[in-house]
């Protein structure tokens, strides 16, 4: 349940800030032959690990969203809704993704 804190701003429960933080792992580690295991082991963490961000469950740390995009070889952007607005843009880098 979404509730405020001290300042007046939401504070979102895990599950709902793994809701907004969509990604689209699964649709870009695929087409690379990439299984979660060997995803991975690229990166230094579990299969479970990668399991657990694919379905919202777990929240990568930026470090981690950042070490996936780059195994991935592509902008974090590309693979994470970091604005929560359902798309999926980089206007922070010169990736040419928009």
């Amino acid at each position: 349940m979404t509730n405020k804190n001290d300042c007046g701003k939401l504070k979102l429960t895990k599950k709902e800030e793994g809701e907004i933080l969509n990604n689209r792992i699964e649709e870009y580690r695929k087409p690379l032959g990439l299984s979660q295991h060997r995803l991975g082991k690229k990166i230094g963490i579990s299969r479970v690990s990668i399991n657990k961000i694919e379905t919202g469950k777990t929240i990568p740390t930026l470090k981690i969203a950042n070490d996936i995009a780059n195994a991935l070889g592509v902008c974090m952007y590309q693979i994470f809704d970091l604005d929560g607005t359902g798309e999926y843009r980089c206007n922070n880098c010169d990736c040419g993704y928009s």
